[in-house]
Order: C-alpha cells, then sequence, then structure tokens
C-alpha cells in the first residue's frame, strides 16, 4: 500500500517537540478538523506515537489512526 520506492524525500521520524507545536497551533482554530495519523509512513512504528496520541487527548481534539 505504501508506496515507499516513490517517495523521493528523506524518511524519518518527526520530533516530538515540532508535533507539540504543530498541535498547539491547531488546537486554536476555531474549525472542525480530525488530526489523522496516516499517509506515506506507519504511524505505529513511531517510537513517541503513544505521547502523540496523549497530547492530543490533553488537548482535548478529535483524531483518527489510519493503519
Amino acid at each position: 500500500m505504501c508506496p515507499r520506492r516513490e517517495i523521493k524525500r528523506k524518511k524519518g521520524f518527526m520530533s516530538k517537540e515540532i508535533f507539540e507545536i504543530l498541535v498547539d497551533k491547531l488546537s486554536r482554530l476555531k474549525r472542525n478538523f480530525y488530526i489523522l495519523f496516516s499517509g506515506l509512513g506507519e504511524p505505529l512504528l513511531h517510537p513517541k506515537i503513544y505521547d502523540f496520541i496523549h497530547f492530543i487527548k490533553i488537548k482535548n481534539l478529535p483524531n483518527l489512526l489510519l493503519t
């Protein structure tokens, strides 16, 4: 399903600090949205995925995880 051979950008994990900055900014929006863990990678492989989900729950934001 994941087109790994076609991805030309550097592969890696998002830092916890960058994730929290992005979620903080999103939490200030006055719109309905979901934070979606999916696309061009396997979110469950991230070593901090549980921390990310916990942070979203603290911010009371809806989220989806596609595997």
